[in-house]
């Protein structure tokens, strides 16, 4: 634990003696236009909501929407009495978008009925390849999540602390509390207490083990001590009901339903024997003939008798004192525990195990004045390694709800073949969108170094280990001052 911790510390502190001087750096560097930026996401979003196919205005993009070109141009030249082209249709920027390939208004306006190619409902054809529709859709909202958050940090809306905690998963936890943390106080506490466990010898573990029996059968018996048994609440009640059950409850129809359950069983005996014979004879026709019709009636019997079984059982839960009243016992149960455990209560010590003992609460004690200084530290850990083993509600990035892991898809995203193919971008100009975003890809770079580190830290096996410690420093600190004095018990009462 303590290299972990430390480990942490020194990536915490490197990260954060540099990230804001590179940040602002790389922000003053971006190379791609804003507007352009702000094209590109219009152009996306238009592309996804609508599922139409994106054309350039050059010729050098036929290759590109071949199939939808070549259908065009055959539609643009079957008259020259319709449009020159579809007023639907229209462009962006050199984007031509074709909404008329799915549904030709012209056709509708002439009256002409519109050709199956020509009618397709995007929607359709985005169920019909689901995975790519998704996948298209979250390269998307990547980018488009990528651009707004640089964009605020460029402008000073999202502060960097904030949009590191996120990605980072802290949750509630600040990132100056992280960065200010130091993990000496907790290592410190850690040995304090392994150095008072390991000052406990086998006796005196054995003699602790008995007190804390001892007190949880007093806070027991403490439970009990006005309680008048000859007036036990709901008792009378509960007797009275228990009457009335037996009086009313037909144990009858109990034995009817058993009695026909073995009847069927025999019949079915019967019958199997006669069956795996090689060949019968006219007894055991008989046998067989009789048995079918004697499985026949109990099996009628049988029915009937779980009906009227039913029927008991459900006036059974009517009986409220039975069903609800259960504890009214409670105190006479509490009562033969306590008259089980009392002869376990023999001394198993002398009075030297009572001076050791004493001395180790006494170590605890003191040591608590050190160790509530780690209290403030270890709450701080326990709480961000929490933050980091849930699912955290995002501020800044919800684009990337995975955090840096996600945020490292946008790498690959940029550089996307279909991103180029819809801004009609060649392979070779696709780094003009990753330029633009590299700040922010720069950042998530130095993010993921240090998020490797991170995922020791917030091990469950550390995890438990901190909660544990921090109940101890709890009840350390709920322990009255003269608490001590309590041990001097035992050697007034013989051990006892």
């Amino acid at each position: 634990m303590p290299t972990l911790l430390r480990t942490f510390e020194k990536k915490v502190f490197r990260f954060s003696s540099t990230m804001k001087i590179r940040m602002k750096e790389q922000l003053v560097s971006i190379r791609c236009n804003q507007m352009l930026m702000i094209l590109i996401v219009h152009l996306l979003l238009v592309q996804v909501a609508s599922g139409f196919p994106i054309g350039n205005s050059d010729s050098s993009n036929q290759d590109v929407h071949g199939s939808g070109s070549r259908r065009l141009q055959s539609r643009e030249m079957r008259s020259s009495s319709e449009y020159d082209h579809d007023p639907g249709d229209f462009e962006i920027l050199g984007f031509k978008f074709f909404p008329s390939k799915y549904f030709s208004n012209r056709n509708v306006r002439n009256g002409k009925k519109p050709h199956s190619s020509y009618f397709h409902n995007p929607f359709t054809l985005a169920n019909e390849k689901t995975a790519e529709f998704v996948k298209h859709t979250t390269v998307v909202a990547h980018i488009i999540n990528g651009i707004s958050l640089q964009t605020g940090l460029l402008n000073g809306n999202i502060s960097i602390d904030n949009v590191v905690g996120d990605l980072l998963g802290f949750g509630n936890v600040e990132l100056p509390a992280v960065i200010n943390f130091k993990p000496d106080g907790i290592i410190e506490s850690a040995k304090k207490m392994k150095s008072i466990r390991d000052s406990i010898d086998v006796n005196v573990m054995a003699v602790m083990t008995q007190i804390l029996d001892w007190d949880r059968w007093t806070v027991d018996a403490g439970t009990i001590e006005t309680t008048d048994f000859t007036k036990l609440p709901g008792v009378p009640e509960y007797f009275e009901e228990v009457k009335n059950l037996n009086a009313n409850f037909n144990v009858t129809f109990l034995k009817k339903v058993v009695d026909s359950s073995s009847g069927m069983s025999n019949a079915f005996t019967t019958i199997v024997s006669s069956v795996k014979k090689t060949t019968l004879d006219t007894n055991d026709i008989d046998e067989t003939k009789t048995a079918i019709g004697s499985l026949k009636n109990r099996f009628i019997t049988f029915i009937k008798s779980l009906k009227l079984l039913n029927n008991q059982v459900e006036s059974f839960k009517k009986v409220q004192t039975l069903t609800k009243t259960s504890d009214a016992f409670k105190p006479l149960r509490t009562v033969t525990q306590l008259m089980d455990n009392r002869p376990k209560l023999n001394p198993i010590f002398d009075s030297s195990q009572v001076l050791k003992l004493k001395t180790s609460m006494q170590n605890a004690l003191d040591s608590f004045k050190d160790l509530k200084t780690s209290a403030d530290d270890t709450s701080l850990v326990t709480e961000l390694m929490k933050s980091r083993t849930q699912l955290n509600v995002k501020k800044y990035t919800i684009g990337f709800p995975n955090g840096v892991s996600e945020l490292k898809k946008l790498v690959d995203d940029v550089r996307d073949p279909w991103i180029g193919k819809i801004l009609n971008l060649e392979t070779s100009q696709l780094h003009v969108l990753s330029d633009g975003l590299q700040p922010l890809i720069d950042i998530n770079d130095k993010l993921s170094k240090l998020d490797e580190k991170l995922k020791p830290v917030a091990s469950n096996k550390l995890y438990e280990s901190l909660l544990n410690f921090r109940d101890i420093l709890k009840d350390l600190e709920g322990m009255p001052a003269d608490s001590i004095n309590s041990i001097d018990v035992l050697n007034k009462y013989g051990g006892l």
